[in-house]
């Protein structure tokens, strides 16, 4: 039995997450269909999407985040 070390667990874990934000990019450049004006409805979206970044990012640095 083969057992994955940490550091390859940590290599395969960032490929992911790099995949991830790359794939994010994509969908962010697509976000608004083409034809479509913009709306307040696109706006949440990306309010959304701001938000669960920025909870990211402070776990990264370890900050608090006041909810």
């Amino acid at each position: 039995m083969i057992k994955e070390t940490a550091k390859q667990a940590y290599k395969a874990r960032m490929k992911q997450i790099e995949k991830r934000m790359q794939t994010i990019r994509k969908q962010l450049d697509q976000h608004i269909e083409p034809g479509d004006s913009i709306h307040w409805g696109y706006v949440g979206d990306l309010g959304h999407i701001e938000e669960l970044m920025h909870r990211a990012e402070a776990f990264l640095k370890n900050e608090d985040i006041d909810d």
